[in-house]
């Protein structure tokens, strides 16, 4: 089953409780909303959107990008020399760089909670449902091509 996360960027409010939700998920930050104010003040959620073939994947040079089972675009950060090359490939913006660790951060859609049956925690904590994790098909409500 290949998971998608779906994006409804008119119910975001800005709020930044996915970000906070991510940061103690995961124990790092991934800013994760974008002020588009060149068309009013609206907020645009970033989530790696987990494509069917991740450029980012492609790009790796150690291979620590891959794909899971479910088909999230997961980053082994032990594997993450911090060269970049992800970042400007990815059509989303949804990849980060720590400079603390010198690694690239990016969503894996909470590849632990999801093998317990929980939503990824930037879904679970999402007060306005702009978030939804789903199968693709039904995420997006019908088939992907």
């Amino acid at each position: 089953m290949k998971l998608s996360m779906l994006v409804d960027a008119s119910k975001c409010v800005g709020c930044r409780a996915c970000e906070v939700a991510c940061m103690q998920e995961r124990g790092s930050p991934r800013p994760m909303v974008r002020v588009e104010a060149e068309l009013g003040l609206r907020y645009v959620p970033v989530v790696c959107r987990h494509c069917d073939r991740p450029p980012c994947v492609e790009v790796c040079p150690t291979e620590a990008l891959r794909v899971t089972a479910n088909g999230a675009v997961a980053l082994d950060e032990s594997k993450c020399i911090g060269c970049g090359a992800c970042m400007p490939v990815c059509p989303f913006r949804a990849i980060g760089y720590d400079p603390d660790r010198g690694v690239a951060v990016k969503c894996d859609l909470c590849e632990s909670r999801v093998d317990r049956g929980l939503p990824p925690s930037c879904v679970a904590h999402c007060p306005t449902g702009a978030l939804r994790l789903g199968e693709s098909a039904k995420a997006y409500g019908g088939s992907k091509p």
